[in-house]
């Protein structure tokens, strides 16, 4: 941990991939993420540093599994928002190790039901390290509803990139009071080093 907070990230995946585990997540298969489909249930508030869904408990948002119409396999993750605070706020993430100045795209399915509010949400690839050194997303989730649609973002790694984190966030609105209400879902994510 004290690695991991401390940016060196090649020493801290060293340590912890040597520490005895005995369900150590593994990569997905054509992926650099583990559990990109949400078929294992993500441990809240997880101290895993590497590999899993870390996902912190926080007022007025509600992260579950859903199985009423994934995207693909069983279940998708499901995001419920009734939060009335003008915060930054992360809501899962995730950091795997890859290689310095290396093309990547990261590939998900996302979804959303009745969104209300200056939201400003949005996913995004940052340097597990230091955010300045690489950050990559998306354009901000509308409001109201959005059918599945597959999305894809493009990066390049730093020189000195070890490892990335995708994360799912919100941006404090501009105008508060923020509201937000509504729910958002992902599945299918892929992160793999893009075709030459």
């Amino acid at each position: 941990s004290a690695l991991f907070y401390a940016g060196q990230m090649t020493a801290a995946y060293e340590v912890w991939n040597s520490a005895p585990m005995p369900d150590r997540p593994v990569p997905d298969t054509d992926s650099l993420l583990a559990n990109g489909n949400f078929e294992s249930s993500p441990a809240m508030d997880s101290k895993v540093p590497f590999l899993t869904w870390k996902i912190q408990p926080m007022g007025g948002v509600k992260v579950s599994l859903d199985r009423k119409a994934p995207r693909s396999g069983q279940q998708s993750l499901r995001v419920g928002f009734e939060v009335r605070e003008n915060i930054p706020q992360t809501f899962f993430t995730q950091t795997v190790m890859v290689k310095p100045s290396t093309v990547y795209e990261l590939s998900y399915a996302v979804k959303a039901e009745e969104l209300r509010g200056w939201n400003m949400l949005m996913l995004e690839v940052v340097d597990a390290a230091d955010a300045g050194r690489l950050r990559a997303t998306n354009d901000v989730l509308p409001n109201g509803n959005l059918a599945w649609r597959e999305e894809t973002i493009k990066f390049t790694t730093a020189a000195k990139t070890e490892a990335v984190t995708v994360r799912f966030q919100r941006q404090p609105c501009p105008d508060p009071p923020c509201f937000l209400t509504g729910r958002v879902f992902f599945d299918a994510f892929k992160l793999s080093e893009a075709a030459k």
